[in-house]
Formats: structure tokens, C-alpha cells, sequence
């Protein structure tokens, strides 16, 4: 993958809610793949993809 960020997440106040950053990639045109790879147990709630 030419694109590998890292996101950082971090406790909102309670031990269930975490927050992570904005980061920004280049997607190339045509099919683009998104991998999260937590180290734990997960609930993903949504991604946000945002075209500029």
C-alpha cells in the first residue's frame, strides 16, 4: 500500500468512546481501499471520506 498512515486515537472521557484524527491521503483514481487494523476489540461507528 503506497498510502499508509497511522491514525491516532484517544480516550473522550469514558473508557467506551474514543476519538481519532483527521488524516489526510491521496486516493488514486478508480478503486481505493480503506484497512483499519485495531489492536483490540472495535465498534466502528463510520468513515468519513471528503473529496477537495
Amino acid at each position: 500500500m503506497e498510502n499508509d498512515s497511522e491514525i491516532t486515537f484517544w480516550r473522550t472521557g469514558s473508557a467506551k468512546i474514543w476519538a481519532w484524527d483527521r488524516i489526510k491521503v491521496n486516493l488514486n483514481k478508480g478503486k481505493n481501499t480503506i484497512q483499519i487494523n485495531p489492536e483490540g476489540f472495535v465498534i466502528l461507528d463510520h468513515v468519513n471520506v471528503i473529496k477537495k
